[in-house]
């Protein structure tokens, strides 16, 4: 679950117990049933935009206003090199697949859906010309492996077909 403030925004993890959120170039992982904040993750050269743990919360993922994406091991801290598409705008929305675990699907304000894989930090597919206007949001479908639909300011919804990447 998503919650989108003002200036920011919180995601909680599988239990309910975690939530990560975004200040600056940092994100905070905060433990809801002792009330404080459990660790700080830096590494972004922009302001951060989205963040999201995994299936498992053993990773968190998280964009910024320059483009990168990082992934981050919630358990060492450690951080990977930053990914960054080809046009490198701001991520607005990042979201993992719930079927291939390491699938991390992204939107961004150049109006593409990129699809990145995770465990080699690898762009798989983008579709650059999905939105006409920034693309905000992303979402796999919770039923069906192959399909991806995005959102954007163009005031298009559009249904992706993963497996023949249209």
């Amino acid at each position: 679950m998503l919650l989108q403030t003002g200036k920011g925004f919180l995601d909680f993890n599988s239990t309910s117990r975690y939530i990560v959120s975004g200040v600056d170039q940092a994100i905070n992982v905060w433990d809801l049933k002792v009330r404080s904040l459990r660790k700080t993750y830096k590494g972004h050269t922009g302001k951060v935009t989205c963040a999201k743990f995994n299936w498992n919360d053993t990773y968190i993922a998280s964009g910024s206003d320059t483009g990168e994406i990082i992934v981050y091991n919630a358990v060492s801290g450690q951080g990977c090199s930053p990914m960054v598409a080809p046009k490198a705008q701001a991520v607005k929305e990042i979201q993992y697949s719930h079927f291939k675990k390491s699938l991390l699907g992204s939107a961004s304000d150049d109006g593409a859906v990129n699809l990145w894989d995770t465990n080699t930090r690898r762009l798989i597919h983008s579709f650059s010309d999905a939105h006409r206007a920034p693309a905000t949001g992303i979402n796999f479908s919770p039923i069906n492996a192959i399909f991806l639909m995005s959102v954007g300011l163009d005031k298009r919804i559009i249904c992706y077909d993963l497996e023949g990447k249209k």
